[in-house]
């Protein structure tokens, strides 16, 4: 059946591919993320976030992220403009929105407009993006 269409197939690695893995997955609501008790969702989550954050665990970011949505805060998927890894605003910073953010890797500080929270899950959907 492919054969039909004139396709062209081009490897890009890991990081680089961050847009193609959000988009071949069904938006995820906040609620379906907490607890996280279904193992098969934790194995694709944490397979997932080590491809596009390595440094970051699926704990982090579920916990971080369900304090931010329950805030009202919108995530947003930001890199360090720096150090280019994605960033993870937690604690305190997963419940307010903000515009300076400091990288946990680098150290470095940066802005960002609008005021949100860093958070990789927010790739995963438009749902979870936009709270």
């Amino acid at each position: 059946m492919l054969q039909e269409y004139n396709l062209r197939l081009e490897h890009v690695p890991g990081l680089r591919n961050v847009a193609a893995d959000a988009l071949s997955r069904q938006p995820v609501d906040a609620t379906t993320l907490y607890p996280c008790a279904e193992p098969h969702v934790v194995d694709e989550l944490t397979k997932w976030l080590h491809i596009v954050a390595p440094l970051l665990t699926v704990q982090r970011c579920v916990t971080a992220g369900v304090d931010a949505l329950e805030a009202g805060c919108r995530l947003s998927a930001l890199r360090c403009t720096h150090c280019a890894e994605l960033h993870l605003d937690e604690g305190s910073f997963a419940t307010r929105k903000h515009v300076i953010h400091t990288c946990q890797f680098c150290t470095r500080t940066w802005r960002h407009a609008p005021a949100v929270c860093g958070n990789p899950l927010a790739m995963l959907g438009p749902h979870l993006a936009d709270g």
